[in-house]
């Protein structure tokens, strides 16, 4: 019984390695890289200085349009990724933070 197991095992671990060999395990780092500089250069944004009384709508509105295209939830996540994990409501007078900027839609 303990032979049949190990014959077993064996013949299981060698087709493992096989499959590993030549399909990998791992995605092309190359693949990731190229998938990063594209989520990178979709993001527009302009710098401001926020004022006391400043919020993420009034600053995008600032810019003389707001993106109705664009879900609220969306643009607090965008913001959140460009300022490096800081959230609307983290936002203090006298510092600088990156506002996502969103093209018109042609209508």
């Amino acid at each position: 019984m303990k032979r049949a197991f190990g014959t077993i095992l064996i013949i299981l671990i060698m087709y493992a390695v096989f499959i590993d060999l030549t399909n990998g395990t791992l995605p092309l780092v190359e693949h990731i890289q190229e998938e990063s500089k594209e989520t990178m250069t979709t993001y527009k944004y302009f710098e401001v200085t926020v004022k006391p009384g400043d919020t993420l709508v009034s600053l995008i509105e600032s810019r003389g349009f707001f993106p109705e295209h664009i879900p609220i939830e969306q643009i607090v996540e965008d913001f959140i990724y460009l300022n490096n994990g800081i959230s609307p409501e983290q936002m203090q007078p006298g510092q600088i933070y990156r506002i996502p900027y969103y093209d018109k839609v042609a209508e």
